[in-house]
């Protein structure tokens, strides 16, 4: 099977044996695939790394969708830790798409938008309902609609991206809140660093200690690699795809 063709196919037991909760699963089991886009030529700059890699753009990283998948259907939730320009809004854009098309209500939220400047720009970002600055006010209005949503049986899933600025802006008690949320909610936080060390210079105890099972994104996969440096074929000059490898290595970035 070409790179160009490569089918990511897995299958997950769902909580129970029956198919009650998606159409299209068989005996309580689930199966999804990715592709990889397929490759055509280009004639623009296939290598902007100021804008996310939405798909069909995003190579790789197989592997860890399936794991974000295990996660959403077992109610869990994630820290996704990898250092700048490693991917992680691209991973959590992908994902957000992926379960959107599995029928999740899913929200997307960034620390470094207009909605990581106080609690209530950041939980009505989330619900699009108003909501008051002080910490237990906004999480009030945040587990109302968290509870509403769930109703269907679907916790909702909550992104929040560069979590990194949240940390120390943000008052320790709302986060504090959000952790007994989790199960009614699922969230992926990414950030550049691990919680624990963030927290240590904070001189705080993480409130997510041992709540949210940590995720590494590291390289990308040889064969992604070898995918994204083609995208460059009738741009790149003699040579270039080598230095590419060289120098860039399995970098996304």
């Amino acid at each position: 099977m070409s790179l160009a063709t490569m089918t990511l196919r897995g299958q997950l037991k769902r909580r129970h044996d029956d198919n009650s909760l998606y159409q299209d699963s068989r005996n309580g089991r689930l199966t999804w695939e990715i592709h990889a886009a397929p490759f055509t030529p280009v004639t623009t700059d296939p290598y902007d790394p100021w804008d996310p890699a939405t798909p069909p753009q995003l190579v790789g990283r197989q592997n860890l969708f399936l794991r974000l998948e295990a996660a959403l259907e077992e109610g869990r939730s994630l820290s996704i830790v990898g250092d700048w320009r490693m991917g992680k809004t691209s991973v959590l854009r992908f994902w957000e798409q992926l379960a959107k098309e599995r029928g999740r209500d899913v929200r997307w939220v960034s620390g470094e938008g207009p909605e990581g400047v106080s609690h209530g720009a950041f939980v009505t970002a989330i619900t699009g309902l108003s909501a008051p600055d002080d910490p237990d006010g906004a999480a009030d209005v945040l587990t109302r609609w968290a509870d509403e949503v769930g109703r269907s049986g679907f916790p909702p899933l909550i992104l929040v991206d560069e979590v990194d600025g949240l940390l120390p802006r943000f008052e320790h008690r709302f986060f504090e809140r959000l952790r007994g949320m989790l199960g009614r909610i699922v969230l992926v936080l990414a950030s550049r660093r691990e919680f624990g060390y963030i927290y240590q210079e904070l001189d705080r105890t993480s409130p997510f200690h041992n709540r949210l099972k940590l995720q590494w994104l590291g390289l990308l996969e040889p064969e992604a690699a070898e995918v994204l440096i083609r995208r460059g074929e009738g741009l790149l000059g003699p040579g270039d795809a080598d230095r590419m490898r060289q120098w860039a290595g399995r970098h996304p970035f």
